[in-house]
């Protein structure tokens, strides 16, 4: 009888470490992470607007991670994760770094839910099964083909093209910030494409309605191609936004305050402009 109920405990144990949770963080300011679920625990560090957590436990109204505890009024459930691709056999774990245990292990070609980095360790990814080296991670359907049409846009483009968008990929889940220039601590959508594009040496300058004047004009969605630049108009026909074109009807982009920088449909809304660097 004792055997069958350790056996059950570990049982239960494992499948509670399997259904983890990521979630991302939704404050004004700063969330503290505690030593332990309350308020009387001592604050041990903190998360900002949009930072990425794979949790493994939720107790009551406490969130654990691999830091520590967060209250779960502070957090919203991670949605629209990135497609990516196990380049190896590799070990997901409760936390980034190879000290931490392991959750489960995936063969090589397979695909996982890809949410952005971890704001401590950048090297490391937070995905639907726990946290992983990005060494041992690639982005699915990036990588050319053409897919013409006005639902999807061309997909073809220079090798650089991809580099650029996979760049651009790696902060994913990474916060927003109006006026921010830090790709880990926070940037707003023209700044952020500043950042990407500077990173490999093009030089894009100014804000969102500047950068629609700069580089050459393109015509139309279905002529895009990857590391195109693709712009958002107000109501007046005003440039407002920026994003990066990755192609198959996709943008990566500093969104806004709530989201941070993710993936989108490119035509959540019109583009009214699109222009080319590369």
């Amino acid at each position: 009888m004792k055997g069958l109920i350790l056996f059950l405990a570990l049982l239960i144990n494992a499948v509670l470490v399997l259904s983890g949770t990521v979630y991302k963080v939704k404050v004004d300011t700063s969330l503290n992470i505690r030593s332990g679920p309350g308020t009387n625990y001592k604050v041990v560090g903190s998360l900002k607007n949009g930072n990425l957590i794979y949790a493994t436990d939720v107790s009551g109204n406490w969130a654990k991670f691999y830091k520590g505890y967060v209250s779960v009024k502070y957090l919203t459930k991670a949605t629209d994760p990135s497609k990516y691709e196990t380049t190896a056999n590799l070990n997901f774990r409760r936390g980034p770094g190879t000290n931490n245990s392991i959750i489960n292990t995936l063969k090589k070609g397979t695909t996982v839910n890809y949410y952005g980095r971890d704001p401590f360790v950048n090297k490391w990814a937070v995905t639907g099964n726990g946290y992983a080296n990005t060494s041992y991670l690639k982005s699915k359907g990036s990588s050319g083909g053409s897919t013409g049409g006005s639902t999807g846009g061309n997909t073809g483009g220079s090798s650089l093209g991809t580099r650029i968008v996979n760049y651009a990929k790696q902060f994913i889940g990474n916060p927003y910030k109006w006026g921010g220039t830090s790709l880990t601590n926070g940037i707003d959508c023209s700044g952020f494409t500043r950042a990407i594009f500077n990173h490999f040496n093009i030089k894009i300058n100014g804000n969102s309605k500047s950068q629609a004047t700069q580089g050459r004009s393109v015509s139309g969605l279905s002529n895009a191609r990857v590391a195109d630049l693709l712009f958002y108009c107000d109501s007046r026909g005003v440039v407002e936004h920026v994003a990066i074109y990755e192609g198959n009807n996709r943008i990566v982009h500093a969104a806004n305050k709530r989201d941070g920088i993710k993936e989108s449909n490119a035509n959540y809304k019109t583009p009214c402009r699109i222009r080319r660097f590369i």
